[in-house]
């Protein structure tokens, strides 16, 4: 019922998924994408179009934040993660977006909260951040809330999916 009433009334959900090593989200989300995947695509484009060096935005995340070009790799990947959000903000389409560790990583909260922004226009798509669980009961977290906590207006916008619907097995084929 959480599913049909996000994908009507287009408000974000939070799909809390057992965590595994192989999580069986990609598989069962025929949309599904990797916020990562997305982040790192605008981000090679914005080295190219820069004319960066690749070796110093890999130094950089080598260093991590003790590293003295750490401020210019988040720069670059606030950067990217505003594309991202532009791009999938403006799809009629639902948006269903795992693998969130980038924005963990590099403090993207705002790239979240501007997709779920998006979603509560008229013409926004539906998003649905999927995010690994550690147990019932346990609320989500990206790396131990390293993004803040995910922006939720309501606790309705969070609904833990079992591993058997993820698995298929609702319709007999797990």
């Amino acid at each position: 019922m959480a599913l049909f009433n996000s994908l009507s009334a287009k408000f974000p959900l939070v799909c809390a998924v057992e965590s595994t090593r192989s999580p069986p989200w990609r598989s069962s989300l025929a949309r599904a994408r990797s916020l990562d995947a997305e982040l790192l695509t605008e981000l090679d484009a914005l080295v190219v179009e820069r004319k960066i060096n690749p070796a110093l935005v890999t130094s950089a995340d080598r260093e991590a934040p003790s590293g003295r070009d750490w401020a210019r790799l988040r720069k670059l990947m606030g950067d990217a993660a505003e594309r991202v959000a532009a791009r999938l903000g403006k799809q009629g389409d639902p948006v269903v977006l795992g693998d969130l560790g980038l924005a963990a990583r590099f403090g993207l909260g705002a790239l979240l909260q501007g997709l779920l922004d998006a979603s509560r226009r008229d013409d926004g798509p539906a998003v649905f951040l999927v995010v690994p669980r550690f147990g019932e009961g346990v609320g989500v977290a990206v790396d131990g809330g390293a993004v803040g906590p995910l922006p939720m207006y309501s606790p309705a916008q969070r609904m833990d999916v079992p591993r058997a619907w993820m698995e298929n097995r609702h319709r007999g084929e797990g």
